[in-house]
């Protein structure tokens, strides 16, 4: 298993910025030479580990 890098964080933090802004996966897999899936599965699930740690339904601050 790999470390994570920083630029493995950055670019996690770009996908969560782009999908708040209301990018589809598909569009940000494009530009980061990524799969959709990677893109949905990754970026979902920071919004789960959030609302697991807030215990609240974050849906509506994340992503239209």
């Amino acid at each position: 298993m790999r470390s994570v890098t920083r630029e493995d964080d950055d670019r996690l933090l770009a996908m969560l910025a782009l999908r708040s802004s209301g990018k589809r996966p598909s569009e940000i897999a494009a530009g980061c030479g990524l799969t959709s899936q990677y893109v949905s599965t990754v970026t979902n699930r920071v919004r789960r580990d959030d609302e697991a740690q807030e215990g609240a339904d974050l849906s509506a601050a994340y992503w239209p």
